[in-house]
Formats: C-alpha cells, structure tokens, sequence
C-alpha cells in the first residue's frame, strides 16, 4: 500500500465562510487519509476539521533582508525567473499582487522546513567493518539514533530476518581505490527472493539483476538527491512496487536458483566429457 501523502495548503484566509468549496476539498483530501498542513497568510487561524490552521507571523518576513539576497546570489538560476516573472507578468488587481508577495514571502521563509520534509523510515545497517565508529558519530550527529541502527555483523539466518522485514534493501556500492569491488552480492538476489525491492548503484554486475524500473531501481550513489527520489518512488507508487517485486522474483527463479544453474553447470561438464 502507498504511503500517505504530505500535503501543504496555503490559503490566503481559511478557514472563511464564503469558500466552501475549499473547505469541501479539503475534507476529501482528509478523508482520502493524506496528512494535511494548513497555512493561512492573512487572519484566520484555529482549526478545521480537527485539524490545526497554522496563522502566518508577518514579523517572520524580516528574514527575507538576509534570504532574499543569499538566493539571489547562490541560485540565481531560481532568483532570475521569479523576477523575470514578477517583472513582466502583470496581476489581475493590486489584490492579487499582494496576496502573490505575501505567498512568495511565506515561501522564502520556510522553503527549508519544506524541503526537508521527507520519508518516514527506519534503516538498519547490516554488516561490520572500518566505518562503523564514523557512522555512528554521524548517526548522533544528525540526530538519527530513532531511525537508523547499525546492527553489525549477524549470522546467516538473521540477515534473511532482516530482509523479512525490510521494504527495501538500499545497496550503495562503489570501486574502491584499490579497484575492488563487488560482483553481484549475494544479498541482492536474495533481498528480490524475499520481496524486498533494491535500490543499487550502478557498480560490477549489479544491473545484471537490478534492470532500471523493471527489477529495481538504480541511482548514482555520488547523487544522494537520486537515492531520495527513487525510495520516494517507492513509498508512493504502489503499482510500481508491486510489479518490481514480482519482475525481481521472476529473475531470481530464473537466474539465481541453485538447482537450476548446478544442473546447467553439469549439462556443460557432461557435453565436455563426450567431446
């Protein structure tokens, strides 16, 4: 099943009692069970529907004397087109204009908030090795300790646990700089046994079971922007998950059974033999 959506409604006034048709809306979404976030920009406030209406602070657009430059010189790229907009896109009414500023305020103040709003999830770390003390500074650091566990080197039967209970196995291989690198991991081929979906890099011969949107998912493990939108894919796309999984175990029937592959391996050695 797909995980909730997060949604932000932000309202110029809400809840207010000539706009039923948003108050309407707004029931469904709740209904429909996504987890809602409601800003009014002007007055309002309260709640609605057993759910908080966030009134905006305007004091809180004083920071856009420091935000606005700091944008304007390090995404330029962002800055240029919402000026070039607001240069050349006229407002219906100065109504309009304004209710727009105070929504591009309201953005420039909490556009971090919303970009680090994310995917609820828990990872355990499988495995032991010379980085273990540095990702559990990192872990403290990042006030992860609730969501991510190393649970360092387990015995056989205790991994097919944990992929038992994994949704996902994140698999972030890479080429050391002494050139060595996995083949194809064991874990991988098991995990899409289990049902677990795998997200790889694309390192040695891990696309010869992880095919891009067919048996998995593949992101470029320099690009941690590319590992957040695949695992949101997932978490999201309940039809995409459901076919990876089932394309996942049908590669692995087909290719990584060991009975099947010992009885080709023998089929090889006895035409060998009869050469």
């Amino acid at each position: 099943m797909a995980s909730r959506q997060n949604i932000a409604y932000l309202f110029t006034t809400f809840p207010k009692a000539t706009e039923t048709f948003l108050q309407r809306e707004i029931i469904a979404m709740q209904r429909m069970g996504a987890q809602l976030e409601i800003h009014s920009l002007w007055g309002g406030g309260g709640k609605f529907g057993g759910m908080p209406v966030h009134a905006f602070n305007k004091w809180l657009l004083v920071k856009l004397f420091w935000i606005i430059p700091w944008v304007a010189l390090t995404r330029w790229d962002v800055f240029g087109v919402l000026l070039k907009g607001l240069l050349t896109r006229g407002a219906p009414s100065w109504l309009n204009f304004w209710e727009n500023m105070l929504g591009a305020g309201f953005a420039g103040v909490f556009y971090r908030s919303f970009r680090r709003a994310g995917v609820d999830f828990e990872a355990r770390i499988v495995g032991d090795g010379p980085l273990r003390d540095e990702l559990g500074r990192a872990i403290r650091r990042l006030n992860l300790a609730g969501q991510v566990s190393l649970a360092g080197h387990l015995a056989l039967d205790e991994v097919w646990g944990q992929l038992a209970w994994a949704d996902v196995l994140v698999h972030t291989g890479i080429v050391a700089a002494s050139g060595d690198r996995d083949g194809l991991p064991n874990v991988i081929p098991e995990a899409m046994s289990i049902g677990a979906m795998v997200v790889s890099s694309p390192v040695a011969a891990t696309t010869e079971a992880v095919r891009h949107g067919v048996t998995g998912l593949v992101a470029d493990v320099a690009r941690p922007d590319a590992w957040v939108t695949a695992l949101r894919r997932l978490a999201t796309d309940a039809d995409l998950a459901e076919s990876l999984r089932i394309e996942a175990r049908r590669w692995v029937e087909e290719n990584f059974d060991a009975h099947k592959n010992a009885a080709r391996l023998s089929a090889c050695f006895e035409a060998q033999t009869r050469s």
